[in-house]
């Protein structure tokens, strides 16, 4: 769930109004390798887990 709401996130930032734009080949590297991190399972958090981090919590 939050896979997709990052990915529609980078799509509102990048979308087309900013296709002149170039992702620098750091940053592309970096969201590279943490889709596939969280892929393996690795350096995930419930959505639960993640509203307690930023203080939305019940």
């Amino acid at each position: 769930m939050v896979d997709s709401m990052v990915e529609e996130k980078l799509v509102s930032i990048l979308g087309d109004d900013e296709d002149h734009l170039e992702i620098r080949d750091e940053v592309k590297a970096r969201l590279l390798r943490q889709r596939a991190e969280m892929k393996n399972g690795q350096n995930s958090v419930s959505f639960e887990e993640a509203m307690t981090r930023i203080g939305l919590a019940d």
